[in-house]
């Protein structure tokens, strides 16, 4: 299980489970929207997750606008209830300590964590699991 940082909803995510608690728009808004027209190709390359272009040549991360990187400070607010419940986690510093494969986060405050965006995992495809990728 890797926790992964969404670049559209601006959320902590796990690349194991589908993003069931993306609004539809959200997950599947740019469906009719091609590789071949996003920001992101390099090639046969996206740019935003680093890996090859999906099969379907369209994902969700379609145009949008990458977080810098950096140390990202994450709240309540940057974690769905879906994520949490996932994982039993009582809140975002728990889900961090639980999850393995979690940078270790730092703690800032109730509720709060400082941590590095390149430490948390590559999305290959957002809202598709791991274990579907092709």
């Amino acid at each position: 299980m890797c926790l992964q940082w969404c670049h559209v909803t601006r959320q902590i995510i796990d690349n194991d489970h589908p993003c069931t608690h993306c609004a539809p728009d959200a997950r599947f808004g740019k469906t009719r929207e091609g590789c071949a027209t996003c920001r992101h190709i390099r090639g046969k390359t996206c740019a935003l997750s680093a890996m090859p272009l999906p099969e379907e040549r369209t994902c969700c991360h379609h145009n949008v606008e990458p977080t810098p990187a950096g140390r990202l400070v994450l709240g309540e607010e940057h974690v769905s209830m879906h994520v949490l419940r996932t994982h039993r986690a009582r809140d975002l510093v728990d889900l961090f300590w639980l999850v393995e494969s979690a940078p270790e986060p730092k703690v800032i405050g109730p509720g709060m964590i400082e941590v590095e965006l390149e430490d948390l995992a590559t999305p290959f495809i957002y809202g598709i699991p791991a274990s579907e990728w092709d």
